[in-house]
């Protein structure tokens, strides 16, 4: 996980990315899950 992401959310960091990983293995689409994971490094 991104220094950045950790630090913007604090505790909540985790959390917030397990539901995103939740999201993403629910969801048969790629480009949603390459477009998740670009957010989540850029943040």
């Amino acid at each position: 996980m991104p220094p950045n992401f950790r630090a913007l959310f604090g505790k909540n960091a985790s959390e917030i990315s397990t539901r995103i990983v939740a999201i993403n293995l629910s969801s048969s689409s790629s480009q949603i899950k390459s477009m998740t994971l670009k957010m989540l490094y850029f943040l």
